[in-house]
Parts: structure tokens; sequence; C-alpha cells
């Protein structure tokens, strides 16, 4: 079958110290952080490297406060010196992403600010907001240039082309427009747009553009031609995102039903159907590389996938990429496989990896990859706003362990059981005791992780419930005074 040929995408991290859903998120250039913006009115940036050395690795963001109202979009400079944030509270935010993370406001719009995005440069920064417009600003000073005016209802997507002569942008008014920089005026209007265009993407080669609509619907349109070349109703919820694999082959798509879609754009059909989140998927975005890829739900929690397909033309993730020696860690908290190159970290192998579950289309097998269940945000913890994440000291040099996938014929159906599995090394003599015993420890280690994360949970359930009586009893106390006070 069509999906047997590829690799399922796995879970690599999960991070959940958000307070409030996930509406954004993005990847510095560099791979050293995933950027992640709320409900919480907080930027989050998450290191991608892990701390082998350590009996739990270690993964504390960077939390930047300053906006009062919940983050709708975020975005890096290319040049990967300033992260940008646009919020309900009507303000676009310009961080420094250090540990201090000082920032710059700007405020220019007369509603909330749903899309921020950079040129390929870093000079210019673009923002669409509920007041209807699109506005260019300068970032080294942060002044303003000009304004596109013409869509009759919030703008919910905007962003520049390559060569930052063209910005696409789409609407609540069921139109997606592309503007002339140079001219300030729209140039072009796409036709039979049949619902509310919540993203917006140019395609890697700027032939095409892809827009995601509330009308659970994915539309391709052919730039020079202007016309829809691909259409795709597939999805049971609204289209909340869509991004291009960098090799221009694959869409990747977030919707309210809480799944992930990845589109082959040759075949003209779904490959997978991803269930890893517990509430509608608000973002999704593609590494440089396109070797991984972020999404952030309703559900509180930001997921680091591995992608598994196509990167041919590709350069891979600079920061990501074991060297011919690496380094094997068994984490301690579960039976992943930490790998780093002797002189760049790698990513993160979390405590807890979510279960998931990848649905091939066109009548492909089901796959499922189950590991230890999460403790909602309660993985993570965050000391205090800005804390560094630690580096890789250890750098201890053995050969790669492998990975091998077991497949098992489940009912009449032909579903597939794929169980990730590591096989430990076996050509380093005179391991076998040490390795099983070790593999021993590591279950009992994950047992004590399962059985601290249900306490953890039920203590959060007890705080809640107690808030709950608070508020309640001193309700009751104010009635009684007031009775009082009119008798």
């Amino acid at each position: 079958m069509y999906a047997s040929h590829h690799p399922h995408p796995t879970i690599v991290s999960q991070y959940g110290s958000h307070r409030g859903g996930v509406h954004a998120v993005r990847f510095r250039p560099q791979m050293k952080h995933l950027v992640s913006g709320g409900s919480d009115c907080a930027v989050y940036l998450w290191s991608l490297h892990c701390r082998p050395n350590l009996r739990h690795p270690v993964v504390r963001p960077y939390r930047f406060l300053g906006h009062t109202g919940p983050v709708y979009s975020v975005a890096v400079s290319p040049n990967d010196n300033l992260v940008a944030s646009g919020s309900q509270d009507r303000s676009i935010r310009l961080w420094l992403p250090t540990v201090e993370g000082k920032s710059t406001a700007i405020k220019g719009h007369t509603g909330p600010v749903r899309t921020v995005n950079f040129n390929h440069d870093g000079r210019f920064l673009i923002s669409g907001s509920d007041d209807k417009t699109i506005k260019l600003w300068k970032v080294n000073n942060q002044k303003f240039v000009f304004a596109l005016s013409g869509h009759m209802n919030w703008v919910r997507s905007a962003e520049f082309n390559a060569d930052a002569r063209l910005i696409l942008s789409g609407s609540d008014d069921k139109s997606i427009r592309l503007w002339d920089v140079e001219k300030h005026e729209c140039i072009q209007q796409f036709q039979d747009v049949l619902g509310m265009v919540n993203s917006l993407r140019f395609h890697p080669d700027n032939s095409c553009v892809a827009s995601g609509n509330s009308d659970h619907c994915i539309q391709i349109w052919d730039i020079r031609s202007k016309n829809l070349i691909q259409h795709y109703a597939a999805n049971t919820g609204a289209v909340n995102s869509v991004c291009f694999h960098p090799s221009g082959n694959y869409l990747l798509s977030s919707c309210d039903d809480a799944t992930l879609k990845i589109w082959d754009l040759r075949e003209g059909q779904i490959v997978f159907t991803l269930q890893g989140h517990d509430g509608a998927t608000q973002s999704a975005e593609f590494s440089a590389s396109g070797e991984y890829f972020a999404s952030g739900s309703s559900d509180e929690h930001v997921l680091l996938w591995r992608t598994n397909i196509d990167f041919a033309g590709c350069t891979p993730d600079k920061e990501l990429v074991a060297d011919e020696e690496v380094a094997h860690i068994l984490c301690s908290a579960c039976k992943c496989v930490c790998t780093h190159s002797s002189n760049e970290p790698a990513i993160h192998c979390p405590k807890r990896v979510k279960s998931f579950q990848t649905v091939a289309g066109k009548g492909a097998s089901a796959c499922k990859s189950s590991s230890l269940p999460p403790s909602k945000g309660a993985d993570i913890p965050v000391d205090h706003p800005g804390e560094l994440s630690e580096e890789i000291t250890s750098k201890a040099k053995v050969h790669p362990i492998n990975r091998r996938r077991s497949n098992t014929n489940n009912g009449k159906e032909g579903s597939l059981t794929a169980r990730l599995k590591t096989s430990p090394v076996s050509s380093i003599p005179d391991v076998k005791s040490f390795e099983s015993t070790l593999e021993n420890i590591c279950h009992q280690l994950s047992v004590l992780t399962r059985t601290v994360a249900l306490f953890e949970e039920r203590l959060s359930h007890s705080e809640k419930k107690l808030t709950r009586l608070e508020g309640i009893a001193s309700q009751v106390t104010t009635d009684e005074e007031s009775e009082e006070y009119r008798d």
C-alpha cells in the first residue's frame, strides 16, 4: 500500500508548560529552540538539546512575559537574532532570544494581531490584524512603513514570498489577496474560496500557494494561471494551519478534529493522519530541512515529531545530525535513546512520550505506536522565566544502537501494529549482562515515573477543587455579610 513505503512519523518529545492552548509554533533557524505562543500570554523557547550525563534529561524553557492577552502568532528572524509575537492585546513584541528576554513593543493596530512574519533578510516585518489591515514595519527602528487595506474582515494570515516583493494575505471575508510591496496595491485576488481563510503559505518555489479554510478544506492555487489546481476535503474540522515541506512534495495541516495530516502533493492524496493531541491542533510547522515538525494544540502541549519521509534535495538540520561517531545514552526515565555527535548536541528524548496513532489514507494500514502516558503540564518544570537550558558535557563514544520496527498482522482489515523497539549494541564484547541489568533498572524507573506522574495529576486536580471551594466559600461569606448589612 502507498503509506507502507514510508516510515511513520514518530513523536520525539513533548513540552507542556503552557497554561492554555498553544496557538503558534516555529523553529529557530539553527534548531536551538522551538518557539511557541499560547493563551497564557506567554512566549516559550523550548530547548532542543539534552543533558545525557544526568539521570533525567533537563529541558527548561525560556519564558517571555510581556503580553497582556493570548499570543496568536510567533515568528523568528532569518538571522536568528529576534523573535516576534502578535497578541490579542493589539501589540507586536520583538524579543531578544536570551535569558533576560528583553522586548520592544510595537503598537499600531486597533485590533488583535493575528499574524506576524519576517521577510527573507529580517529587515522588515508584516502583521495582520482584526482591524482588517496588513502593516509593514522596519525592524531596526520599529517604524511603521505602510498599510495595505482592502479586506472586509479580520486578517488571519499574511506572509512574504521568497524575495519579499509580494505579500500574501487571507481573511475571514473568504478572500485571498496577493499584494505588490513596491506599489502598495492588490494585484491578484483568488476566487472560489468557500470558507474563512485561517492559514496561507507560499510553495517553496513560489509558483503556488496553499490555504487552510474554515470549510474543512485545503486549496492550492497556481499564481501564474490564477487557477485552483488542487482541492482536499478530507478533514472533519476547520483547517487551522498549513505548511509546505521544504522539498515541496508534501503539505502538513492541523485541524480542529485534533489530528495532523500529511498530504502527498504529487499523488494528490493523504499519506498520514496523526493523532497525538487531545484537543484541536492550532498550528504545525516543518523545520528548515523538513526532518522534523512541531505541533501546538488547545490541550496545552507542544509535540516534536520526526518526519521520516522525503529528504531528497534538503539540507539536514546541522544541530541535530549525528556524525559517523555518535554517542548513545539510554534515558533512565524511558527506554528511548538520545543520540548526539561528539561536537553537537541533539534532540531531547522525553521522559514520557505520548501515545499516538498513525493512520494512512486511501485504505492504507493503521499503525499505532504507544509509550508511557504523559502527565499534563507536569513534565517540564519552569523555575523562573528565562531559565537556561543546560548544555551537554559528556562526550562518550560508542557504536550506534540499531532500531528495528516489528510489524504484526492484526485483523481482517490488514491493520498493522508497529511498536518501536531499540535493540542493544551487540558489537561491544561482554556487555549482555550489563545491558540486561540496565534494562531492568530502566523498567523500574519507568514504573516510578508513571507513578509520580499519576500523583502529580491527582495533586493538580485536588488543587483545582480546593481553589473552587475557596471561591464558593468566599462568595457565601460575602452574601452573608450583605444580608447582615441589610438587616
